[in-house]
């Protein structure tokens, strides 16, 4: 016997089969992601033709008993996490779901794929500046660590990570995942061209986030190697000879 929740979930997937108003039905989180735990609710979200989309959200948005959902209209969600808006941080949610429901030729499962990459010419736009941040904080953290400011030095390790997983992950234009899910990402959708194998990545990380000096080198080595084959020299070159030699162990 299932669940209220399930029991919830499965009248709503019905209903978005059999109302013609609703054009599509998704099933985010974790369990969208297929990466369910015993703590993972239904995070669902329904698509309707643009008029509607007030009506249905008055009359079935919400959360009840381990059920969350949400109404878009079909133009809310093409618009919806775009780059550059405030909701762009919900764009990783998006990555590895399917459509349960989508009665429009596959066009909400293709605008679900788009939210979950990086076009090039964002990634173009994007990238000098993350790698700079990154190699800014790792600079800082290093000279803190050489100062004897041991909390700072890892305080500045630990907010380099980001934006190393940025630079590693937009170079393959994909979204970087939430925390929660980074672990899961690179255990089932390994980065094809990185220098290090996701268990290798993710121990790095870990150690990182520690404040460990050398796997923040051996983070960077890798980081570096991977932004001179996308083109990036420029960004790293712009950093003074002392810096980059204290930041690969050098001086």
């Amino acid at each position: 016997m299932g669940t209220r929740a399930d029991d919830l979930y499965a009248a709503m997937l019905r209903r978005a089969r059999e109302d013609a108003r609703i054009v599509g039905m998704y099933l985010g989180g974790s369990r969208g992601k297929g990466a369910t735990t015993e703590h993972s609710d239904y995070d669902c979200d329904i698509v309707v033709i643009d008029d509607d989309a007030a009506e249905y959200r008055a009359r079935l948005g919400g959360d009840a008993a381990g059920i969350q959902l949400g109404v878009f209209g079909l133009s809310e969600l093409r618009a919806h996490a775009a780059f550059g808006s405030a909701s762009e941080w919900d764009r990783y949610n998006y990555a590895h779901l399917t459509a349960v429901v989508d009665k429009l030729d596959g066009e909400i499962q293709r605008i679900m794929d788009e939210k979950a990459t990086v076009p090039d010419e964002v990634a173009r736009a994007r990238l000098p500046g993350t790698l700079d941040g990154y190699v800014n904080q790792v600079y800082r953290s290093l000279k803190n660590h050489r100062d004897g400011r041991a909390l700072a030095a890892r305080l500045d390790a630990a907010e380099s990570i980001p934006l190393a997983l940025g630079v590693l992950f937009m170079t393959h234009r994909r979204v970087r995942p939430y925390n929660k899910y980074l672990e899961w990402e690179l255990t089932h959708w390994p980065l094809g061209d990185a220098p290090w194998s996701s268990d290798q990545l993710l121990r790095l990380v870990a150690e990182v986030a520690r404040g460990e000096v050398g796997a923040q080198r051996d983070l960077y080595a890798g980081v570096k190697a991977l932004a001179l084959r996308h083109g990036l020299a420029a960004v790293l070159e712009s950093w003074s000879p002392d810096a980059r030699a204290l930041i690969e162990g050098e001086g």
